[in-house]
This record gives C-alpha cells, structure tokens and sequence, in this order.
C-alpha cells in the first residue's frame, strides 16, 4: 500500500495518518501508482 497526504508520498503507517479538514489523502494498492489529483474544495465546507 502506498499512502499520499496532500499530494506527498507519505512513508508512515497510514493508521498515523492525521485525519484534518481539507486533508487530501490517497491510498493506493498495489500497481501502478495513480498519480494524486489535487481537489479544490468550494467556500463553506
């Protein structure tokens, strides 16, 4: 399993990974790796 946090390879056990608001997180599994998107998020939420 790979884990990305806000677009960044993230190397920690994804049960670390700190749930925040507006936090883009990505898990793939297995191959090949998907390349993260970047999502606007609209005012308000």
């Amino acid at each position: 399993m790979t884990a990305f946090y806000d677009g960044k390879r993230c190397e920690a056990n994804p049960r670390d990974i700190p749930l925040h608001a507006y936090a883009q997180i990505q898990l793939d599994v297995g191959t090949p790796l998907i390349a993260p998107e970047h999502i606007t998020f609209p005012n308000g939420l």
